[in-house]
């Protein structure tokens, strides 16, 4: 018996099993790595789904007010009449456009990112909501919206989405309030000890009942069992 050639042989056979285990295991995890990357994008393209959807909602203030106001200078022109209000409709049309256009960057911004921890900023929360307030009060002549907001407090986020946000919670707010005028009051609770800052818009229409607050920031869905209400 050649012990020298089943010694090789054996030496060849473990060495070929090494290599194939080793192989497996990169095989593996590129698999593993391949599949968290898949999950990312899946997980990003959602995100920019529900983006585009609430970006897509939040133009439609900026665009009505916009058009309005275009119809308006163009009757006042038609007619020579009120005139020297058209300065003033011209810096509300400007305003909305400044709002088109910046939703646009952040879209884009957005997307330009692997994440939107990637986007975070020091938001301060007054300034965005005053800007809202100001866009949305000229679709909502009518209303009454009151800031309580301490003008110190930021917070680390997305400036776009706290944007889109905010102006989802008011307008809803004001769209669905059927009381002579519609107020919203937005105030903060802060918490210095936890570092937690809680932010209330409260409103004298209808309310939202607590079984559908969980769905406040999804899309085309109903957030009140009521047909037909005062607000």
């Amino acid at each position: 018996v050649n012990y020298v050639l089943i010694s090789y042989l054996l030496a060849i056979i473990i060495f070929h099993s090494l290599i194939i285990q080793y192989y497996d295991y990169k095989i593996k995890n590129y698999t593993k790595s391949i599949s968290k990357s898949n999950n990312q994008i899946k997980l990003k393209n959602e995100e920019l789904q529900k983006l585009g959807l609430a970006i897509t909602h939040s133009l439609k203030t900026p665009l009505i007010i916009t058009n309005g106001f275009f119809n308006k200078i163009k009757k006042n022109l038609i007619n020579n009449q009120n005139l020297e209000l058209n300065k003033e409709y011209l810096k509300v049309i400007n305003d909305s456009n400044l709002l088109i256009n910046q939703y646009s960057r952040g879209l884009m911004a957005y997307n330009s990112v692997v994440t939107s921890n990637d986007i975070m900023v020091d938001v301060e929360i007054s300034k965005v909501i005053d800007e809202q307030i100001k866009i949305i009060s000229a679709r909502f002549e009518n209303a009454n919206i009151v800031n309580k907001i301490n003008k110190n407090i930021k917070i680390k986020s997305s400036r776009l989405n706290f944007q889109i946000i905010t102006q989802i919670l008011i307008e809803n707010a004001l769209i669905y309030n059927d009381s002579k005028i519609p107020t919203i009051i937005i105030y903060d609770k802060l918490d210095l000890k936890k570092r937690k800052v809680e932010i209330f818009f409260m409103d004298n229409g209808v309310g939202i009942a607590d079984e559908f607050k969980e769905n406040i920031f999804s899309p085309f869905v109903r957030i009140n069992a009521k047909k037909k209400h005062n607000g």
